[in-house]
């Protein structure tokens, strides 16, 4: 068979799939499947589900523009983002091709979500402005403010893509329950909170608050983004990483005694490479932290394309087993793939590194990864870093 030419059209025949979920049962998963919409000329993407065993693999959703599926705890709603008057709201469905209904709805739309551990409520986040007089302003009534005294940007943000003109808007963290049509506020203040994580005992929320260092930003300079707690029973948030590391991505460990994060101390400002850490929740102060990879690891995927879905830095997971606890997060290192493992007691005090050994590795990069105990399948060929912890 000779070579195929590359041309232009060959970008219809591509498809893409990414943010797995794996059903509660551990039998199915959930995950957004995009390809391009020639007569549209635009990307178009709808959550499937398939089998784990290769037994099916199906159409749970018919939008052109669906994304962020996320399992009910009973297994018996898969919910996702999709576009309603122009904002994306959430919606769900409990059998494939159902009609979805909608879970929660707000004025700027949805941008994150997770259910509860119980599946009674859900956090969000969304945008939102500090001014109470913008604020009450319906969005059409905002549209027509701007256009009448036109649009002011008194501060950018770097490398966002197109999207760094900032429009005053902070996000913020929600609470609701599902098809209520109220919500209350959890968090405050000049920052954009993202990420918002249960903890496994639904009685505080994890988040990362990105704080900017002056408003506006001075020479565009690198916003700080920490990892908070905030308590469901009296409201007290607290800060989970001491310190001023920047912090990409993050997890809970089953017990909630413990977070795994990939982020940087800043030495070398933005040029800092990232890094795999844990804090002991149980401890205090800078002792409760430890580093588990090594300067020769970066945490990550960094494909150069313009064909790249998903997270470009999936994980950290922790997947239990009978007498350790692992930790797993793609990385690249040496300018290729390859998985290390890095093994520490979980008395976090009694080191301050693991130690790196080889696993397993090989080309490509994984730009989407699901992790269960016992479990590697929804690794799409790109290396995993794991930490144990155990006797």
């Amino acid at each position: 068979m000779g070579k195929r030419i590359i041309t232009p059209d060959l970008i219809h025949e591509y498809q893409w799939v990414s943010d797995p979920v794996v059903h509660p049962n551990g039998q199915s998963v959930a995950y957004v499947h995009r390809r391009t919409n020639r007569e549209l000329d635009q990307y178009a993407s709808h959550i499937r589900v398939a089998a784990l065993d290769g037994g099916g693999d199906e159409a749970w959703t018919n939008g052109t523009q669906d994304s962020a599926p996320g399992w009910s705890p009973d297994g018996e709603w898969l919910g996702f983002l999709r576009p309603d008057g122009g904002v994306r709201q959430l919606f769900g469905v409990r059998a494939a091709g159902e009609t979805p209904t909608m879970l929660a709805s707000c004025k700027h739309g949805i941008m994150e979500w997770a259910w509860s551990p119980d599946g009674g409520r859900i956090a969000y986040t969304t945008r939102i402005s500090l001014d109470p007089e913008r604020e009450a302003r319906s969005r059409e009534e905002d549209r027509r403010h701007a256009a009448r005294r036109g649009a002011v940007y008194d501060r950018y943000i770097p490398r966002s893509e197109g999207a760094g003109w900032w429009d005053g808007l902070y996000s913020h963290l929600f609470l609701t329950e599902p098809n209520s049509g109220t919500a209350t506020r959890l968090t405050n203040g000049a920052c954009d909170i993202s990420q918002p994580r249960w903890s496994p005992d639904g009685r505080s929320i994890a988040y990362l608050a990105h704080t900017h260092a002056g408003d506006p930003n001075p020479e565009g300079g690198e916003p700080h983004r920490g990892l908070y707690i905030v308590s469901l029973e009296d409201g007290s948030t607290v800060q989970a990483v001491p310190g001023s590391y920047a912090i990409d991505r993050y997890a809970w460990s089953p017990d909630g005694t413990m977070l795994a994060w990939l982020g940087h101390d800043g030495r070398y400002g933005a040029g800092t490479q990232l890094a795999l850490y844990v804090v002991d929740l149980k401890r205090s102060g800078h002792e409760a932290i430890m580093r588990l990879s090594q300067d020769d690891v970066q945490l990550g995927v960094y494909v150069l394309n313009d064909m790249t879905t998903g997270q470009s830095m999936p994980g950290p997971f922790f997947m239990s087993g009978p007498e350790e606890l692992t930790i797993a997060a793609v990385v690249s290192r040496h300018g290729g793939d390859a998985a290390v493992a890095m093994a520490a007691r979980r008395e976090l005090a009694a080191a301050h590194r693991g130690t790196v050994g080889d696993l397993a590795g090989g080309p490509g990069a994984a730009s989407s990864a699901v992790c269960r105990a016992g479990d590697r399948r929804g690794r799409t060929g790109g290396a995993v870093c794991v930490g144990r912890y155990g006797s």
